[in-house]
């Protein structure tokens, strides 16, 4: 089974429409396995991992010490959390 997640109130709409006195376990399982994808983990984690590739590949030349202030080390820092964030929010599905 994939990382992904569901819907709670698709599936409990999907529950509200389908399911009666007379639903078996089987009916419980398709409905519960044809449930769209609400948000899927491994795409998040793929797109996180190829941002950080891209991020380290046209990365930024740096003094001998590193980072030339503490601005710039925060500001680069912070706008990782930012791009990484959007990744995270634009593959949610609801």
């Amino acid at each position: 089974m994939s990382n992904d997640l569901i819907s709670r109130s698709a599936l409990l709409e999907d529950f509200r429409n389908t399911i009666t006195e007379q639903s078996d376990t089987f009916d419980w399982l398709n409905m519960i396995a044809r449930q769209p994808v609400a948000y899927d983990l491994d795409k998040v984690i793929e797109d996180l991992e190829d941002s950080a590739l891209a991020h380290a590949m046209n990365g930024h030349t740096y003094g001998a010490d590193g980072y030339d202030s503490l601005e710039k080390e925060e500001w680069a820092i912070k706008r990782g959390i930012e791009v990484s964030i959007a990744i995270v929010k634009s593959k949610i599905r609801i």
